[in-house]
């Protein structure tokens, strides 16, 4: 059997809502699979202080062009606030692709109306050149001087790097961008 014929038959055609109505549009279909990952991915163990995370995660299909980016933003108590999960057409690396997606979390953090944020990845690579502020001479830089250039209207900005399983949900989203369109945006 070829993969392209097990991959047909692994199809998602609906699923059920919170309301139990049967849904088979994209839209809703997508919105169900983040309400679901968010209700069971509460954090157990919260930080304390007033800043928001903004967890990042990538995915990338290495035989094609196409990328998906997953963004959570939660409060100090880890109660969800946003969540993003976005398709990207072409990406060189995944580098770059982490960058971008370290950008847009913030770019939701700015547009929900957040000023004081911890960005999480699991990019070690990102988040010492954004946390030392060095702009490489490579494809990255432009990437990384928007991130420096947002985060300066930010009253608290900082960036960590953690382990894929801390950031769990916005790999799923991630995932799930990969079969996306258009960006879904909760939050």
């Amino acid at each position: 059997m070829k993969a392209s014929q097990r991959r047909s038959r692994n199809e998602i055609h609906g699923l059920f809502d919170s309301n139990g109505v049967w849904r088979e549009e994209g839209d809703h279909v997508n919105n169900i699979i983040i309400d679901y990952f968010l209700s069971i991915f509460q954090s157990s163990a919260p930080d304390s202080g007033s800043f928001h995370k903004v967890l990042e995660s990538v995915d990338h299909k290495l035989r094609s062009s196409k990328a998906g980016v997953g963004i959570i933003i939660r409060d100090y108590k880890g109660t969800v606030i946003a969540a993003r999960s976005s398709p990207i057409p072409s990406c060189s690396s995944v580098e770059i692709l982490e960058a971008q997606a370290c950008f847009k979390g913030l770019q939701l953090a700015t547009n929900i109306g957040i000023s004081d944020v911890v960005i999480e990845s699991n990019d070690a690579s990102v988040i010492q050149l954004l946390s030392n502020q060095v702009v490489p001479r490579t494809e990255m830089d432009a990437f990384i001087r928007n991130i420096l250039a947002l985060g300066k209207s930010m009253s608290l900005l900082s960036f960590v790097a953690v382990s894929r399983t801390a950031n769990s949900v916005a790999y799923c989203l991630a995932q799930l961008a990969l079969s996306l369109d258009n960006p879904v945006v909760d939050g």
